[in-house]
């Protein structure tokens, strides 16, 4: 099954209004794409692509980002429940990151993570 949801939003940010210390607004435009794949005992069985412009704005100040990333859900032969999340996670991080869905391990840590004190300079210059 594919499904294709368009996004527009508006909201407060929840990672840089506290970091920042003023208040930062996100607004996100793009796409997300759904690929379910039911009936499957082993391998993958979601997989969302999502496609976004971000623009974070405090006062008069604008940062500018792209969220380009997929998010897999797959069952290992073992029955272990794996979600890997690769892309650039604009405040978040870039790279790949895997957990185990049964434990919530953290299994593999992406290798770059998000500047926040650099974009609050941006965004309170």
């Amino acid at each position: 099954m594919k499904e294709t949801i368009t996004i527009s939003e508006t909201f407060q940010s929840p990672i840089l209004t506290p970091a920042c210390r003023v208040e930062v607004t996100i607004t996100i435009t793009g796409t997300v794409r759904i690929l379910t794949f039911p009936n499957r005992p082993v391998g993958p069985q979601d997989l969302t692509i999502a496609n976004f412009k971000w623009v974070a704005t405090a006062g008069d100040n604008q940062v500018r980002f792209r969220n380009v990333s997929l998010d897999l859900v797959r069952i290992e032969p073992d029955g272990t429940v794996i979600e890997s999340i690769a892309g650039h996670q604009p405040v978040e991080f870039t790279g790949v990151m895997k957990i185990n869905l049964d434990t919530g391990e953290v299994i593999h840590e992406p290798q770059h993570f998000a500047d926040i004190p650099r974009l609050c300079e941006q965004l309170t210059a």
